[in-house]
């Protein structure tokens, strides 16, 4: 009987021993595999930019927070969530647009470029891209002579040949200017008539041009990259929307491109596809850096589109295209590369 009772006690003490085991392992396991953290909150850009008629939205990537912008007149919110805030610009300027959550405070810097929207008619036309040239001539009122020109020759290069007609006595100007550093470039030209003296203000857009030659591996953080130090570069504050996205065109439909194949704007940044729909994707890419509403799409094949100067363009229905939405009007516009800018420009 002892015997048997001690067996039956082994038994059960073996089968405690083992479920205790078991429990313990478990406990252990627990123990040994960390509680899954809770991601920092972090905001979707450390610094945004604003043109004009645009607007950005800055998100919280984790959790939920409270959202106010400094009191400078730059910018202000128009709509915020617990996760999101959308700003839209005031006039030029910085600012800068602060997050609470989870016990932090987080912060955006907010870059408004420019106080004014513009007329494409009026605004489009002077851009050049660094290391070309841009040329133009006129004709002036009889009697009237340039006597003189000022400008940044740090910036750029001006060359001016007028010539005489004797017979009618009007003055022909020749003038180039060619880009040699990113930035807004004034040239202004001194008139005399009969003692009288008058004076023009040009200005222009210069803007860096492309890389140069493909990498083996397309990096999408250095277009990303690339985009922003272009427009901190060539854009200043008196600058209008429509005067940034004209250098912006030029730059794509005068840049380096060739027939290699695909069809992203990081393929043409690379030298690489040179075709419609990259010069679409690239504006598309450029008007999201800016704030500025824009959506890819197929232009209407309904006798092609008229342009902002009224010149038909049969063309125009054959390509990938851009819409961009400003001051409450719809532009359409045809940044391919090859193509004579802004002659793709459609109002609708």
């Amino acid at each position: 009987m002892s015997v048997i009772y001690r067996k039956k006690l082994l038994s059960r003490f073996l089968t405690l021993s083992v479920s205790l085991m078991m429990a313990l392992a478990g406990v252990l396991a627990f123990a040994s595999v960390p509680a899954e953290a809770k991601a920092a909150p972090k905001l979707s850009a450390k610094s945004v930019t604003i043109a004009k008629g645009g607007k950005q939205t800055i998100r919280l990537k984790s959790g939920k927070g409270s959202w106010t912008i400094k009191s400078n007149g730059v910018a202000r919110i128009k709509s915020r969530t617990k996760t999101s805030v959308t700003i839209i610009p005031v006039k030029a300027g910085n600012t800068v647009v602060t997050c609470k959550a989870g016990g932090k405070k987080l912060s955006c810097k907010v870059r408004v470029l420019n106080n004014r929207i513009g007329e494409p008619k009026e605004e489009l036309g002077y851009a050049c891209v660094v290391g070309r040239s841009v040329s133009d001539r006129w004709v002036l009122r009889d009697g009237v002579k340039v006597a003189g020109v000022t400008y940044d020759e740090d910036k750029g290069k001006v060359t001016l040949k007028t010539t005489l007609d004797e017979e009618t006595g009007r003055t022909t100007v020749d003038a180039a200017v060619k880009a040699l550093k990113p930035g807004r470039f004034s040239l202004k030209i001194e008139y005399d008539y009969n003692g009288e003296k008058a004076e023009q203000n040009i200005t222009f857009a210069f803007i860096n041009g492309f890389r140069g030659k493909a990498k083996a591996k397309k990096n999408e953080a250095d277009y990303n990259k690339w985009r922003k130090k272009t427009i901190a570069a060539f854009v200043s504050a008196d600058m209008s929307t429509w005067e940034i996205i004209d250098a912006i065109g030029t730059l794509i439909s005068t840049g380096k491109y060739g027939l290699k194949g695909g069809a992203t704007g990081m393929q043409l940044w690379y030298g690489g596809n040179g075709t419609c729909v990259s010069g679409a994707k690239m504006m598309d890419d450029f008007m999201k850096d800016i704030g500025v509403s824009s959506k890819i799409h197929f232009m209407g094949n309904k006798g092609g589109a008229v342009d902002i100067f009224g010149y038909n363009l049969l063309y125009a229905s054959q390509h990938r295209n851009t819409w961009v939405t400003l001051g409450g009007k719809r532009y359409e516009l045809n940044p391919q590369p090859g193509f004579l800018w802004p002659a793709g420009v459609v109002k609708r």
